[in-house]
């Protein structure tokens, strides 16, 4: 486990124990390097709303996590070659384009997140039993919240998810995971990482149950979450 720090807004280098960590990946095949670096982060605090954009709050912190940000992260450790592409590479799972700004970040999974990260992953939701939900979005009243003028509308977006039950056991892996509960806002509520170790099925996420990254039978999450009502399976294949 590496020890806990906060990176500043923008880095001309990372703490020694981030650096080794990349170099002991660096020898993994890439399907395995998801797994290695969330491993090293279990017990971690939870902490929501860890980042930001570089003025309140720091736009890379690996002391902390909500769920979202770990998944965010724990990405940019994959995909990036160099602890130079690290802080890029979140910006661009980060924001639309890459793209620096509130108004720009991927906010809402459904219309935001899974559309604008969609190259580094194959949605396979619909290879299973699945069905749909559909809400409308209304980003305007949710920036108005913070406020900032947004000039867009509201949408009505259609998403499938697998119902808990429907979900096997075997699945590909590595996925990213985005969970739907009943929320007056939005479809999805929490989102994690599957990690095939041992032939099981482990979901890596940061918990605000637990107040911590937790590492737990993806099966027994599902059989313990009564409340949810489907699960979006997007299987990374580039990491």
């Amino acid at each position: 486990m590496v020890k806990p720090y906060r990176a500043k807004v923008l880095m001309d280098n990372l703490p020694e124990d981030i650096v080794s960590l990349f170099r002991r990946a660096r020898s993994l095949p890439r399907n395995r390097r998801l797994g290695f670096f969330a491993s090293n982060f279990v017990g971690y605090p939870y902490h929501l709303f860890p980042l930001g954009e570089g003025l309140d709050k720091p736009r890379l912190d690996f002391s902390r996590f909500d769920c979202l940000t770990f998944v965010e992260e724990m990405l940019a450790l994959t995909l990036s070659d160099s602890v130079d592409e690290l802080l890029p590479t979140l910006d661009r799972i980060r924001y639309k384009n890459g793209v620096v700004s509130f108004l720009t970040r991927n906010h809402f999974p459904s219309i935001d997140w899974i559309p604008n990260n969609s190259h580094l992953f194959r949605d396979i939701t619909e290879d299973f039993e699945h069905t749909f939900i559909e809400k409308k979005i209304d980003k305007k009243a949710f920036f108005e919240e913070y406020s900032y003028r947004y000039d867009g509308k509201s949408v009505l977006v259609r998403v499938s998810v697998v119902p808990p039950d429907a979900i096997p056991r075997r699945l590909p892996a590595p996925l990213v995971v985005f969970f739907a509960r009943v929320n007056p806002k939005t479809i999805f509520t929490h989102a994690g990482l599957v990690i095939e170790e041992k032939g099981e099925a482990l979901l890596y996420n940061a918990s605000s149950e637990k107040r911590a990254v937790v590492r737990e039978r993806f099966s027994d999450y599902l059989e313990h979450k009564e409340d949810i009502l489907g699960v979006k399976l997007l299987f990374l294949s580039h990491c």
